[in-house]
């Protein structure tokens, strides 16, 4: 032996002796073992470094991760409290980081920063090994030098032994990034980055610590592609998504007064909404069912949007839309039946169906909890975003679906309330609306009483800051009214997007098979039928009992209690969760928030609060983690202290530690054996995060309704007490349940990295990018049809693959869990939208470039006309104004040739910017301000702006052709311009009088620029009678549709008025109409505007002009 190594034994025995002295005295005396430390010089300089002596179970471990011969990536199981962060990682880093290899130590974020200053503190003394902690993401600017510097940055690294720590989302955006810029085309990039990817794909090896959360289905990195597009029918989605949670509210209230245990109704002030949660889920259904019943009901009203239409509707058809937005199993000839009456109401239809029958309302109450799992990050979005645990935003995720993104954004703003900015764009808002002194009197309506001074808008002076501080916000701030408006006018107009396609990369790209080995370890092994079929469980044969052992400890005497934590059997709030925990005895130093029950105080609030009541004197400080997930600890005198400087983290048993859920797992502190801690539960608790310690002692405090929740799962009365091992059961039948539903998100993944995979092999072989585009690119933007549709199963929901490696292995683990019997991977139905609800995505939004405006041109033919007044309809600088709606998304809706052919428009006038062939152009409509028109036949045509100023010194002269100022009646106060007479160009005479329009052109005219109010009770009768619109008795046996619209033959049928007035549309064009008004009125809202009671099937009364 050398003899620097024996004086490296030396010392480490040395140091051994003393804490074998130490355990001596506490009677703790626990045999080791010695490796040959000639072996793995590095393991000796970090026992050396660290004062530790690595145990035989550590180094078991490490020696089968580093194992060399295995052929396959594996993950194995070492319990809780065995050193896997704190040694294992930093010794097993060292010893493969041998020059030949580059190690990459991948963490969750939670415990980089705790696994950065591990891997500092182990390996940067003796060891003198680097460290490094290099993100990556797609915003980062690259050119081939600077890719070219990464990947000389990797190879230095190798070569001096250093490591790196990592990121899931850092490896995955690296790969991804290589996918887009080839697909894009940008060869400067892409080849470099490629090349950089191949060689860590060849000399890379990883290490996964907490692999089992790493690996889990819930991650995934999406890049978007394409510009952001509107929401399908967005206004119609949330409008009705505001009024159903009106109703919610009532019936949670309702439910929770016979079912108290079943639904949590948390208290409010005052107008503000109630917090709702459901505890168990066949209560919860059941309400839902009862909601779907009050929106059948025509005498109820209770979400005008949708009743307010179906009471024109015979009572068949009424039963029909019930069964279709709350039974799962509706037949294919059912909704085809339902649309063919209901088309217009179609949308909303769908989406109730997505709420209600496929359970995304029952799935949100049930799984998601405010500040827990959804909340805000204002920093970067106004609408709700997943959190990683208690105010914790995920840096950068997404919810993936919509009607979760704005049913989570709703509560979230009902809860939370609306800051004094957000009240500022709504008063600022109001005033440039159709009608707000009745908007205002919708907001108040929810008050019982108002001062009546503030009874009328006028009452409200906005530059009286003190007022509006004092009085004003505090009146608004949680008004229900008020936040709809902000939402639905200022917020999902802007954000409420989706972008057409994407590019993904999952957990099954970090487990891909690589030159050297990738391996992980874990405290559990409950998601290993979830890890990629590329990686597998190999526990060591001296760890299967790890489970095993786990739960006996727990089911231990001394662990043994279970506290239901009430007063009057109501929830306890924070501080009187922490008076209860100081009452106990034996004393509780650690509170471990698995359950996440204490929300209304964060960290560093809930370690003060717990100094303030625990004033016994052996107690110095209190350990939590901060913000940055860092690990403090402050003192008794309020002072904060990092945790690693602190003289407190030697002295462990003088703190009291606090640990949200989110660090309940993977935080090594050396507590004193014997600890004693108190574990809050909660609702969805999997097993895997409820066994994290050893060698302690655990109570258990749960909240009345998870009482309950226990005391069902373990068939026990609500008398009986319950007790660790009901617990225990209850905890591994909610970890069997997310298995089961993990599943079709573990295979969609899978199936989509295959593709991926064969895509991306073939590029390389071929060199074809159009075939790499078709395998890599996926479609992000579904229609309602098709998410919440009956249609045919195996087009929708299944995936017909060619029978490429490791497709086998995913339809063969299916087919062992009862999940798919057939080479089609088809799953449930109800299985694939709810992890669709669940999903959680790491987007990366790449934002399109402004578009280009189009250069004016003035046509010689409109420079004629202007002239002469002799008009070409077939000349091509003219063509029928409504086709332009053809380049929109509402194609589908047109019918042309129905709208009498008296409108047209130039070129230039629809002619707005440059976009693709394929590209909508709903966002870049132009308005409708200046018609020319003829003296001697009554064309109007459209003109731009920049054709009228070039025409008016022309038209001036002429005595065929005048020019009309227009614009749309978009507030009641407004007067209107659609009789053409404001200031005409030239003025009329008695030699050239003025005729005005007839009330069909001034009807097409006011349709095609998106006019929002009649002049009086005549035009709005022209105005239904043109479009077959009637709401009186029909006389026969045949039925209208949902908006009033009776079409060609029911209208020649009822003789409406003269023959000429018949309906001339095939189709329904109120759906035409509605889209209209929400591209000219970019989502803005227009529902107490004669135009929006015309759509919500409301007849207009004579008081109403």
């Amino acid at each position: 032996m050398l003899p620097i190594v024996a004086l490296g034994e030396a010392i480490t025995w040395e140091q051994r002796a003393s804490r074998l002295i130490h355990l001596a005295c506490e009677g703790l005396i626990q045999e080791f073992d010695r490796e040959k430390a000639e072996e793995y010089i590095d393991w000796l300089l970090l026992e050396l470094n660290s004062e530790i002596m690595i145990r035989p179970i550590q180094a078991s471990i490490g020696f089968s991760i580093m194992d060399n011969s295995k052929e396959s990536n594996t993950v194995m199981q070492l319990n809780m409290g065995e050193g896997k962060s704190a040694v294992i990682v930093p010794a097993v880093a060292a010893a493969l980081a041998n020059t030949n290899k580059l190690v990459r130590a991948i963490v969750l974020k939670p415990l980089s920063t705790q696994m950065f200053h591990i891997l500092v503190q182990r390996l940067g003394g003796l060891c003198d090994r680097r460290v490094y902690f290099l993100p990556f993401w797609q915003n980062i600017d690259l050119s081939k030098d600077r890719i070219e510097m990464i990947r000389t940055f990797y190879d230095e690294c190798m070569k001096a032994g250093a490591i790196i720590l990592v990121l899931l989302e850092h490896v995955l955006s690296f790969k991804l990034l290589a996918i887009e810029k080839t697909i894009q085309e940008q060869n400067e990039i892409s080849e470099p980055l490629t090349a950089c990817q191949e060689w860590l794909s060849k000399n890379t090896r990883d290490i996964l610590d907490k692999s089992d959360e790493i690996l889990h289905t819930k991650y995934q990195l999406i890049y978007t592609m394409g510009r952001k597009q509107t929401l399908e029918e967005g206004r119609d989605r949330w409008i009705l998504m505001q009024e159903l949670l009106d109703l919610i509210q009532e019936k949670a209230i309702e439910f929770s007064t016979q079912h108290p245990m079943a639904l949590e109704v948390g208290p409010a002030k005052g107008i503000k909404y109630h917090s709702i949660r459901v505890i168990d889920a066949s209560i919860g259904d059941r309400m839902l069912q009862d909601i779907a019943s009050d929106i059948y009901m025509i005498n109820k009203d209770k979400v005008p949007s949708v009743s307010s239409r179906l009471k024109l509707l015979s009572p068949s058809t009424r039963e029909l839309a019930l069964r279709f937005i709350s039974v799962k199993g509706i037949s294919i000839d059912e909704q085809n039946a339902l649309f063919g009456v209901c088309g217009n109401l179609k949308p909303q239809l769908l989406v109730l169906r997505g709420l209600i029958a496929d359970g995304i309302l029952l799935f949100l109450l049930h799984n998601k909890q405010y500040r827990v799992n959804y909340g805000l990050d204002r920093k970067r979005s106004s609408l709700a975003v997943p959190y990683r645990a208690k105010d914790q935003p995920a840096v950068r995720a997404e919810f993936s679906h919509p009607e979760v993104v704005l049913v989570l954004t709703y509560l979230t703003y009902y809860y939370s309330g609306l800051q004094s900015e957000d009240l500022k764009i709504c008063f600022d808002l109001l005033g440039k609306t159709d009608n707000p002194n009745l908007t205002y009197e919708d907001w108040i309506k929810r008050y019982p009483t108002i001062c009546p001074s503030f009874s009328k808008l006028g009452g409200i002076n906005l530059s009286d800051r003190e007022q509006v501080e004092k009085k004003v916000f505090p009146l608004f701030q949680y008004n229900k009214s008020v936040i709809d408006f902000f939402l639905s006018e200022f917020i999902f107009p802007r954000q409420a997007k989706i972008f057409p396609q994407k590019l993904s990369t999952n957990t099954w790209d970090l487990a891909e098979g690589k030159d050297h080995n990738t391996t992980g370890f874990s405290g559990t092994n409950d998601n290993k039928y979830l890890l990629p079929t590329s990686i597998r469980q190999s526990d060591l044969p001296q760890q299967v009992h790890t489970n095993s052992l786990v739960l006996r400890n727990i089911l231990l005497d001394d662990n043994n209690t279970v506290l239901k934590a009430h007063r009057d059997n109501a929830s306890l709030g924070a501080n009187e969760i922490i008076a209860r925990i100081a009452e106990l005895a034996p004393k509780i130093r650690v509170l471990l928030d698995v359950g996440t029950q204490i929300l209304e105080l964060d960290n560093r609030q809930i370690a003060k609060a717990w100094l303030e009541i625990d004033q016994s004197s052996e107690i110095q400080g209190a350990v939590f983690f901060g913000e940055g997930n860092q690990l403090l600890v402050m003192r008794r005198d309020g002072r904060t202290e990092p945790f690693v400087s602190s003289a407190l983290s030697k002295q462990l048993d003088r703190v009291l530690v606090f640990l949200d859920e989110a660090h309940t797992r993977g935080v090594d502190l050396r507590l004193p054996i014997g600890t004693r801690a108190a574990v809050t539960l909660g609702p969805n608790l999997a097993k895997d995060k409820f066994v994290q310690g050893n060698s302690h002692s655990i109570v258990f405090l749960a909240s009345p309704d998870i009482y309950a929740h226990i005391q069902k799962s373990a068939q026990k009365q609500l008398s009986e007490p319950i007790n660790t091992s009901d617990v225990l059961l209850w905890t591994m039948l909610e970890s069997c349940r997310q298995i089961r539903h993990g599943f079709p998100t573990w295979a969609d993944q899978g199936l989509q990295y295959l593709t991926r995979k064969t895509g991306w092999e073939r590029f390389r072989r071929d060199g074809r990018k159009g075939q790499l585009k078709e395998t890599a690119v996926e479609t992000e933007a579904r229609p309602l049809l098709d998410m919440y549709g009956i249609s045919d199963q195996a087009q929708r929901f299944s995936r017909e693959l060619i029978p490429f490696d490791g497709f086998e292995a995913i339809s063969q683990r299916l087919d062992q869990f009862g999940i798919s019997s057939s080479r089609s991977i088809s799953v449930q139905e109800e299985q694939e939208r709810e992890v669709d609800q669940e999903l959680e995505v790491e987007v990366s939004i790449e934002r399109p470039q402004p578009a280009n405006p189009r250069k004016h041109f003035l046509h010689p033919e409109v420079v004629s006309l202007a002239r002469s007044g002799i008009f070409d309809k077939n000349s091509d600088a003219f063509s029928l104004a409504y086709d332009q709606y053809e380049g929109t998304s509402a194609r589908y809706l047109l019918e042309c040739k129905a709208w009498t052919p008296e409108l047209y428009a130039t070129v230039d006038f629809k002619g707005t910017v440059e976009l693709e062939p394929s590209s909508n152009i709903d966002d870049y409509l132009r308005p409708v301000r200046w018609i020319l028109s003829t003296r001697d036949r009554p064309n109007l045509i459209l003109l731009s702006p920049y054709e009228a100023n070039q025409l008016v010194p022309m038209v001036r002269k002429s005595r065929a052709c005048s020019l009309h100022y227009y614009a749309p009646r978009v507030a009641k106060s407004m007067p209107t311009f659609e009789f053409l007479d404001f200031c005409p160009i030239p003025a009329p005479s008695e030699a050239f009088p003025y005729s005005r329009p007839s009330p069909k052109a001034r009807i097409v005219l006011n349709t095609f620029a998106g006019q929002l109010f009649f002049q009086d009770k005549g035009y709005y009768l022209e105005f239904c009678n043109y479009l077959g619109i009637y709401y009186g008795e029909l006389g026969c046996s045949a039925e209208r549709t949902i908006d009033g619209w009776i079409g060609q033959k029911l209208s020649q049928y009822l003789s409406l008025q003269q023959e000429d007035a018949t309906c001339k549309f095939s189709k329904n064009p109120l759906p035409l109409l509605a889209k209209i008004v929400n591209m000219r009125r970019k989502g803005q809202g227009f529902s107490l505007t004669h135009l929006g009671g015309v759509l919500n099937t409301r007849v207009l009364e004579e008081n109403d002009f």
